[in-house]
């Protein structure tokens, strides 16, 4: 909502200001007002114009910010899991050697992963919300545009689902990476 505007009662602001009953500080009109009898002529239909390209410029704006912060959401939990499992190669194969089977394996190294991700989240939720209150204010003492941001349950247990989703995913991807490392590997860097 752009503009530093307040809609009052023309009788109450009179009354309020001392003025008489017949002040008034902005003329409607259903036809074109002439610019020389008045300081400012406005045209509604150029303004709402204006809002609806500001509104959409912003909307798109949000969505490239909330498009890269989940894209780099994905990339640190596909990585977390992925990567979890090339750091333990050697690891991963001595626990073969030993006797351990994949399934232990992946609760071992790769089962406590999902309860942290999830809790993560859950601490992220606060300082989501905290975000988009901050985020009003400054458009309103910068911009003097009042945005109406919001954070919805629904918002949160969709972006819980895709990240969930995501780490899911890569855990299979991890999972195929387990499998296939080969007892043999710490065979060979023990050299036994």
């Amino acid at each position: 909502y752009p503009g530093a505007y307040v809609f009052y009662d023309r009788a109450l602001l009179a009354e309020s200001l001392g003025l008489d009953s017949d002040f008034f500080n902005v003329v409607y009109s259903n036809t074109a007002l002439d610019t020389d009898e008045y300081l400012k002529v406005l045209n509604t239909d150029d303004i709402i114009e204006q809002v609806a390209l500001m509104n959409d410029l912003m909307q798109a704006m949000m969505y490239v910010i909330i498009g890269g912060a989940f894209l780099i959401g994905v990339i640190v939990i596909y990585l977390l899991s992925v990567l979890s499992v090339e750091e333990q190669f050697y690891s991963i194969s001595l626990l073969k050697v030993v006797g351990y089977e994949n399934q232990e394996i992946h609760r071992m190294m790769l089962g406590g992963y999902l309860k942290l991700n999830v809790l993560i989240f859950i601490f992220s939720i606060p300082i989501s919300i905290l975000s988009t209150i901050v985020l009003k204010q400054v458009f309103i003492e910068i911009y003097g545009y009042m945005m109406p941001l919001k954070l919805l349950w629904w918002h949160i247990l969709l972006t819980l689902a895709l990240f969930v989703l995501t780490y899911l995913l890569g855990n299979m991807k991890a999972k195929d990476k387990v499998n296939t490392i080969a007892l043999q590997e710490a065979l060979k860097v023990y050299q036994i």
